[in-house]
């Protein structure tokens, strides 16, 4: 705001800090501490109010939120609330021109409590039951409400009496979400930091010899066949490429690719065929995914899943040449 910068640091004590720069010292200072006897284990940030300066709401696994202000390097608790039940969920979101600020905290006791930001304070809205809760619950500025479970991770639009799914990650079991644009940096239940990224609905994940590649090469569907650019295919299964021809990087006779149609030349004597002709697409060459097979690659393509899985065969030295 225009009285400076802060920072809001909470400790793995549960110990809230707020913090602010001493301009003269260049250097951090404590501006509020909350209270030895709280534990703290969830924050948000919103403007509450609308006026351009964000509240800092907080609140106690016990069942407790209060909302802080921060006014000419003063820090006041301007509203408190207690929820039934251990709070394991928080999150807040700004005035608008059509809607109050508000906050809402899901408890152990199965509900959800949601308040609005009137005439100065919190002011209960409504609240539902929740069906089920998921062990691993919180909440971020950019994706809201989210839960995970053994299931998958799913993100959370809240109405007036339920919750309303708008994000699945399946398979994604996590204990901690940090979104940020198209990607979350996230803590598995195992303590590991992955992140993870959006990719498109018609993308599909590639696996050599059981393991998932580093990139998602380009695809393109055409009468119900996968096809891929070449180029990318060549990275991900070790191979080199050029306009028109796939091979071995240390030997091997390259296999010649012609667009459009379905042979492929490997060399005088031998002739391979594909499933579908080779396709060029906006100047990228992209090739029918069992073109891998011609240079020593099982293929296996769950189109369903989204999933093509390659393993190589030990007796594809039938397609070497040697010097």
């Amino acid at each position: 705001d225009d009285g400076g910068s802060y920072l809001a640091a909470l400790s793995e004590q549960g110990e809230l800090s707020i913090l602010t720069m001493d301009p003269e010292e260049a250097m951090l200072r404590v501006l509020w501490r909350s209270g030895t006897q709280e534990s703290i284990k969830h924050l948000a940030l919103a403007d509450l109010t609308g006026d351009g300066q964000p509240e800092l709401v907080y609140a106690r696994s016990s069942g407790y939120t209060a909302v802080l202000r921060l006014d000419d390097a003063t820090v006041e608790r301007r509203s408190e609330r207690y929820p039934w039940g251990p709070i394991l969920a928080l999150g807040a979101y700004d005035r608008s021109s059509e809607q109050p600020g508000e906050v809402f905290a899901v408890t152990g006791e199965h509900t959800l409590y949601k308040w609005q930001w009137l005439g100065g304070e919190l002011q209960l809205q409504h609240h539902f039951e929740l069906e089920d809760l998921s062990r691993y619950m919180g909440w971020n500025a950019s994706d809201g409400l989210w839960s995970s479970s053994p299931e998958g991770t799913t993100f959370w639009s809240i109405t007036r009496d339920s919750l309303v799914a708008n994000k699945e990650l399946p398979g994604l079991y996590v204990q901690d979400v940090y979104s940020y644009r198209d990607k979350w940096l996230v803590r598995s239940v195992t303590q590991e930091w992955q992140l993870w990224t959006a990719a498109d609905p018609d993308s599909v994940e590639f696996f050599v010899d059981g393991e998932p590649t580093d990139m998602l090469p380009s695809v393109h569907w055409h009468n119900q066949q996968l096809f891929v650019a070449m180029s990318d295919l060549a990275s991900v299964l070790g191979l080199e490429s050029t306009a028109t021809s796939l091979h071995h990087r240390h030997s091997g006779t390259p296999v010649a690719v012609t667009p459009g149609e379905r042979r492929l030349d490997y060399d005088e004597a031998v002739v391979l065929w594909l499933s579908e002709a080779p396709l060029l697409v906006d100047d990228v060459l992209f090739v029918p995914v069992d073109i891998a097979q011609a240079v020593g690659w099982d293929v296996e393509a769950d189109i369903e899943g989204r999933t093509v899985r390659f393993s190589q065969r030990p007796d594809w030295l039938w397609l070497r040449s040697f010097e």
